[in-house]
């Protein structure tokens, strides 16, 4: 796939006209997201709208409705047949997919602001674009004073692509039928809670891995940070609570 430029000429500039574009055309989805007009849109079905009835039915005045409707059918998410507009299915995806609507929340509230310092970050090796949100050297100490859209982004993003990954990570960890897990790390506590479901044997240990995780020296946490881990040690309990009574009504 990367080996040979297989586009045409015309294909190439095509492309190089989409990336060039490319802020732009992300940008006005956002918008009609937040807006909710394209919800709205999405409502009508095969009805449609005309421009009228959707500066009617939203907080648009009839120019902004316009230029986001022509972003719309330039981005193809849009149609127009006979003066009404109708959702096209990247539009149904931009409202209806898990997947894109993380990535575009986590690219609009995380990372668009912070793109513009990508030279600076790729000249010194450090998270230049951070500096938007604050002064930290990583994002790691930054999440629990994030702003809340911000914050709300990044876990999600962050919680998809990781739990997505557990059910093809599971039969790996415990083909080796290792005696001891290490979670480096913890976060939500989610991964050793399915570890415990996957495999009883670490019911008990689990609890107790979790609680040294967030205590100990040098540990200094937000009151948000105390919530997420009380929640992770609850569910791990819980989990582990299940367990054993399950094994004792079974044996």
């Amino acid at each position: 796939m990367y080996e040979k430029d297989t586009l045409s000429a015309l294909e190439a500039i095509t492309e190089a006209q989409r990336i060039a574009f490319a802020p732009m055309l992300f940008k006005p989805p956002s918008v009609c997201v937040t807006l909710a007009w394209l919800a709205w849109l999405d409502k009508q079905g095969a009805h449609g709208a005309t421009v009228d009835e959707i500066v009617a039915n939203s907080t648009l005045s009839e120019y902004g409705a316009g230029v986001l409707l022509d972003m719309g059918l330039s981005g193809r998410i849009v149609t127009h047949r006979e003066g009404r507009y109708y959702l096209a299915k990247i539009g149904h995806y931009l409202l209806h997919d898990s997947m894109t609507r993380i990535n575009m929340d986590f690219t609009q509230d995380v990372c668009y602001q912070g793109l513009f310092h990508l030279a600076e970050s790729l000249s010194t090796a450090k998270p230049a674009g951070l500096s938007v949100f604050g002064e930290w050297p990583t994002i790691y100490p930054a999440l629990s004073a994030l702003p809340e859209q911000a914050q709300r982004s990044w876990f999600a993003f962050d919680h998809f692509y990781s739990d997505g990954a557990f059910d093809a990570a599971l039969p790996l960890i415990f083909a080796s039928s290792p005696t001891k897990l290490y979670d480096v790390g913890g976060n939500t506590g989610k991964w050793a809670l399915r570890c415990c479901r996957y495999d009883e044997k670490y019911h008990r240990d689990a609890a107790r891995s979790a609680a040294a995780n967030c205590t100990g020296p040098g540990k200094i946490l937000q009151m948000q940070d105390y919530l997420i881990v009380l929640r992770s040690i609850l569910s791990i309990c819980l989990a582990t609570l299940f367990c054993r009574v399950t094994l004792i009504s079974g044996g």
